[in-house]
């Protein structure tokens, strides 16, 4: 699969339930080796987002489209915004990833205006 953004609808292979989401960005080609490492050490379920079995479908498609996309793109979820973003969204909050993944927005906006 070549990462796309110009198909907002899921592709034909997007995984079922069962598939990591994770892997399948891996697999798709649309995440690096590192990126992926990066993305899977973080421990989940300590963050808003909670443990990865108990994703709700519409956010794992919502991440596996994040993920995906060539473009810069990221999913805020809870009220506190916690983070999930793909590897293109990386060059926006530079030295702060990947300590972001998982974590609030609040953070990055905090660490944004330190560096003005």
């Amino acid at each position: 699969m070549v990462c796309d953004d110009a198909e907002l609808s899921p592709p034909a292979c997007a995984p079922d339930s069962d598939t990591d989401i994770f892997d399948y960005a891996l697999k798709s080609g649309c995440i690096s080796q590192e990126f992926y490492q990066q993305i899977q050490a973080v421990d989940w379920k300590t963050t808003e987002f909670g443990a990865l079995e108990t994703w709700g479908p519409e956010l794992r498609q919502a991440v596996k489209l994040a993920l995906t996309m060539s473009r810069a793109s990221a999913i805020y979820w809870s009220p506190s915004r916690s983070m999930i973003y793909n590897e293109a969204f990386v060059m926006h909050i530079r030295d702060m990833h990947p300590h972001t993944l998982g974590n609030s927005a609040r953070f990055v906006r905090r660490r944004w205006y330190y560096y003005k």
